[in-house]
């Protein structure tokens, strides 16, 4: 679940960097990449994050991918301190994509969960 969600962040983090370059003059080019990746991020992570969660864990994985950048140039002791960081969004990120699965299904009002 690791990889498809640095997978998904990867897709996102492309994504804003398509917005960057986004100007009136080259809108013909940009917009239908951006439609791409955003339909291969949907379709990709959709079977296994629901709707609720992927915004949450789309920006902590962004954030994963900033710190893993970070991390490349940073000296050994920056590079420690970011790894703790890196490990705590790790932590969320499974804490939200398990808390997905286990909480209840909510009911309708005419059913009752049992």
């Amino acid at each position: 679940m690791e990889r498809l969600v640095y997978a998904l962040g990867s897709l996102a983090h492309a994504e804003l960097h398509l917005i960057e370059q986004l100007t009136p003059d080259n809108a013909g080019s940009i917009l239908p990449l951006m439609k791409a990746v955003r339909e291969a991020r949907i379709g990709l992570g959709s079977p296994f994050i629901d709707e609720k969660t992927w915004c949450i864990v789309k920006h902590l994985a962004i954030a994963l991918i900033y710190i893993d950048e970070l991390i490349e140039r940073a000296s050994e002791k920056e590079a420690q301190i970011l790894s703790k960081s890196r490990a705590v969004l790790k932590d969320l990120i499974s804490l939200f994509i398990k808390a997905q699965y286990e909480t209840p299904v909510v009911c309708r009002e005419a059913e009752r969960c049992a």
